[in-house]
């Protein structure tokens, strides 16, 4: 079992350039952090700054679209009270799973006033909510790095599960590069902290990149390889299309079945040209989940079935097609004629 770390100071380890940040709203407003710390880069490399100064301007999550009315019936916004700040995804009625450093040594008086929303895809229409009761960050979770990204939301009550509310499926396997994922969020539609979040939930679809090449890219600019073994990534080389601030802790689903792959952490800047999004691993991380959280195991629910014409409750000869009775009258003349 992780400990939990709900009565630790509320500020976060800055031992990382400020350039880079992990996906949590700044939301200075209510009295949370916005700018974790991110890798160091090179001082050598003028290159860095130049392509950090790029802001993306892709119309939504970054580059992304509106989410459809129970799209991702599993996706929720983690509220600091009535303020989203981070994103999640339901493991069952009573678990939520979002990102460590999110919850991360925040005091008790601030994971009090912590609740999920689910059942809605528009902020202004709030659909089900329930308060955290209590918050499970993994053991191994380090603010530097950034690894183990992951943390578990217990709930006070359990959330109402119906077509657009219900457990996100769990991927197991390593995720081939080249997937095809999408990632959800009501973060940042541009890379710009003063910019505020969308009324509506946004998706984007990212492919998988395998870690050497993500490594390698983000090396040019790095002294060192910063994504671990407890990370995946998924993106455009060319930028253009990146979860952001305000995503933190949401979903990235893969395959048609829409498992739970990747848990939004950290990137430089968003959409930002050989930068992709780094998640959390979940294949990598699903012992811990397992060890903590009853899975309910369900799929996730079909689409509303179509009306089915009525079965034919009339009972002998009513019942049967006309092509049978017919059949039926003229056998019935041949017995006569024959006087059989």
């Amino acid at each position: 079992m992780g400990s939990a770390y709900a009565s630790r100071a509320p500020h976060r380890t800055a031992s990382r350039a400020s350039s880079g940040r992990t996906r949590c709203a700044s939301v200075t407003d209510v009295g949370r952090h916005g700018g974790a710390s991110r890798p160091a880069a090179s001082a050598a490399s003028s290159r860095t700054a130049a392509r950090r100064n790029v802001t993306a301007t892709g119309p939504k999550i970054i580059g992304g679209r509106n989410a459809r009315p129970g799209e991702f019936p599993y996706q929720v916004s983690v509220r600091y009270g009535s303020s989203h700040f981070c994103g999640g995804a339901i493991l069952n009625a009573t678990t939520v799973v979002t990102a460590a450093h999110c919850v991360y040594k925040k005091p008790q008086a601030f994971l009090r006033q912590l609740s999920v929303m689910a059942g809605s895809v528009l902020m202004s229409q709030p659909g089900a909510i329930v308060d955290v009761q209590s918050v499970l960050v993994h053991p191994d979770y380090g603010a530097v790095y950034q690894e183990y990204d992951i943390a578990l939301l217990y709930l006070t009550g359990p959330l109402p599960l119906r077509s657009d509310i219900w457990p996100v499926r769990l991927q197991e396997n390593e995720i081939p590069a080249g997937a095809a994922c999408v990632a959800s969020g009501w973060g940042r539609t541009v890379d710009d902290e003063r910019a505020p979040l969308p009324d509506a939930l946004q998706a984007v679809d990212l492919p998988i990149i395998d870690a050497k090449t993500c490594n390698d890219m983000y090396s040019e600019d790095y002294d060192y390889s910063p994504v671990i073994e407890s990370q995946i990534c998924a993106g455009y080389v060319e930028g253009s299309k990146d979860s952001c601030q305000g995503d933190s802790g949401g979903p990235l689903v893969c395959t048609s079945q829409q498992l739970l792959t990747g848990i939004v952490s950290w990137g430089a800047g968003c959409a930002q040209p050989g930068f992709p999004g780094v998640y959390s691993d979940v294949a990598f991380l699903l012992p811990w989940i397992k060890e903590n959280v009853v899975l309910d195991g369900r799929p996730n629910p079909e689409p509303v079935p179509q009306p089915v014409t009525p079965r034919d409750t009339t009972t002998g000869d009513a019942a049967r097609p006309a092509a049978a009775r017919t059949l039926s009258v003229l056998f019935a003349l041949a017995v006569a004629a024959l006087g059989v």
